[in-house]
C-alpha cells in the first residue's frame, strides 16, 4: 500500500530559503520506507511525504512539520 500526504505552503517572499533549508535536512529514516520531495512551483513550496504504511507516514510528516517549526522559530529570532 502506497500512502501519500502534500503539504502547499504559501509562504511569501521567504519560500526559496525555506526550500533551501528543508532541502539541507537529512530525511534519511534508516530502516523506514519513507521519501519526502521538495518543490517550489509559483509562489507556493510543495512537499510531498510517500510511505508504505500509516506509521512510517506519520513518522515522515512529523519529522517534516519539526523542520518547519525549527526554522519558522530560528527566523524569528532577531
Amino acid at each position: 500500500m502506497k500512502l501519500s500526504t502534500r503539504y502547499n505552503l504559501d509562504l511569501g517572499n521567504q519560500k526559496h530559503l525555506y526550500a533551501q533549508l528543508l532541502q539541507e535536512e537529512d530525511f534519511d529514516f534508516k530502516t523506514k520506507d519513507v521519501k519526502v520531495t521538495i518543490l517550489e512551483e509559483d509562489s507556493s513550496l510543495i512537499i510531498d511525504v510517500e510511505a508504505n504504511s500509516l506509521l512510517e507516514l506519520k513518522i515522515g510528516t512529523s519529522a517534516v512539520m519539526k523542520s518547519l517549526e525549527i526554522i519558522s522559530k530560528t527566523l524569528e529570532i532577531k
